[in-house]
């Protein structure tokens, strides 16, 4: 399994209120520190932002910032973007969690999206998903409440069997057992910090 989330704790109140505050000394200065990671992810995004098909990673921040989305097919950037912000506010919680997708409960995080009104493609990456402080203790309780087992889905058992296991596409048992503590252990660290979450997945 290669993918996995990134949690950060972080004040979501603070988070959310950035977007259209038209903040633009908060812009600057953050774009001062954090220099290096944008134009690492201008790096990654390079052929796109030559098209015109993405905005560069600061014009995505300054977008957030004044709460005026612009750019077709430019779901990644500004998740990336947002990444950044929460890399700079929060703090990086531990946990090495795969896929709670494959969780074999109604995850509130999965099911949450961005914590801010950024467009989002939940079929690419990054996978965004937040919880605020007081929905923890619930994920923490459905986790308990959680079957010991890994969520099956029928299409990716069919296509298992028809390619006699040769694509391992889902978690086994164990795996998700392993996975669902290693997650409860970040929601617990973080409610123990005073935070919410804000998870990336790619």
């Amino acid at each position: 399994m290669g993918y996995c989330h990134m949690f950060y704790g972080v004040d979501l109140k603070r988070i959310q209120a950035l977007f259209g505050s038209n903040d633009t000394a908060y812009v600057d200065k953050l774009i001062a520190g954090i220099g290096d990671e944008l134009k690492g992810n201008d790096a990654f995004f390079a052929d796109a932002i030559d098209e015109g098909t993405c905005p560069a990673s600061e014009q995505a921040l300054r977008h957030i910032v004044a709460g005026t989305i612009t750019g077709a097919n430019a779901e990644a950037m500004y998740g990336y973007v947002l990444k950044i912000i929460c890399e700079h506010e929060g703090e990086m919680l531990n946990g090495e969690v795969y896929a709670i997708r494959d969780h074999p409960y109604a995850s509130k995080l999965v099911a949450s999206g961005p914590p801010i009104p950024i467009p989002d493609d939940a079929g690419d990456f990054p996978e965004i998903g937040y919880l605020a402080l007081e929905d923890i203790d619930g994920e923490i309780e459905r986790i308990d409440k959680a079957p010991q087992r890994a969520r099956r889905s029928l299409a990716l058992t069919v296509l298992k069997w028809a390619t006699r296991g040769m694509l391992r596409l889902q978690m086994s048992d164990e795996e998700a057992v392993e996975d669902m503590a290693a997650y409860r252990e970040s929601l617990v660290e973080a409610k123990e910090k005073g935070y919410s979450i804000v998870s990336f997945r790619h």
